[in-house]
């Protein structure tokens, strides 16, 4: 079920094997919930968060690019970017 649906929506139909498993595979947006069902029986509903995907580029000394992609817009939207120092370097010159 897609963000803001209220219904599923069959994205595949598949085949088990003689064991019973079976696979299937799909690109999901986000908050898109999955259940799979089998006559009258369905599974649990399985929720997929996808995280935006996120890139980082130096451009020149002392300069970085960064670049955000995901299902929805982050136009007017800010990234912080901050430098992390583990506890073993606090306090070094």
């Amino acid at each position: 079920m897609q963000c803001g649906s209220t219904f599923f929506a069959r994205v595949a139909s598949v085949t088990s094997a003689a064991n019973g498993a079976w696979s299937s595979s799909a690109k999901p947006i986000v908050n898109t919930v999955y259940r799979a069902t089998w006559k009258n029986a369905k599974s649990v509903q399985l929720t997929a968060e996808v995280a935006p995907q996120i890139s980082f580029r130096r451009t020149r000394t002392h300069r970085f690019a960064v670049s955000v992609t995901a299902a929805q817009e982050f136009v007017g939207k800010f990234v912080v970017v901050q430098r992390y120092y583990p506890a073993s370097e606090c306090g070094r010159a």
